[in-house]
């Protein structure tokens, strides 16, 4: 759909923006994505979702989780096809049962 003028977009876009900065809301959601996770098998033992320690509308701190990031070098060379399967795995979880992206 194309936008007649900047103000219909932005009128449009800015809500998901909004409640992305809203961090208690944020907290909310990763709480109950960990438990959807935790019980969907194909992916429950691979992905870990941290915990969440506080969470204000300001502020949200998680538990931290040691790892490399994947643009790390070296980080998924020796495991890119588990690597690829698993994030496949996680993104058609999200996107089909957990409803969360």
């Amino acid at each position: 759909r194309q936008f007649r003028r900047l103000f219909d977009l932005v009128d449009r876009a800015a809500p998901p923006f909004i409640e992305e900065l809203d961090y208690e809301f944020e907290a909310s959601n990763q709480k109950e994505f960990a438990e959807l996770i935790s019980k969907c098998d194909l992916v429950s033992d691979t992905v870990q979702v941290p915990e969440v320690v506080r969470a204000s509308r300001e502020v949200l701190i998680q538990e931290w989780l040691p790892g490399k990031k994947l643009t790390e070098p070296g980080a998924a060379k020796d495991q890119a096809q588990q690597v690829v399967k698993v994030l496949l795995n996680s993104y058609m979880v999200q996107l089909l049962e957990t409803g969360f992206l």
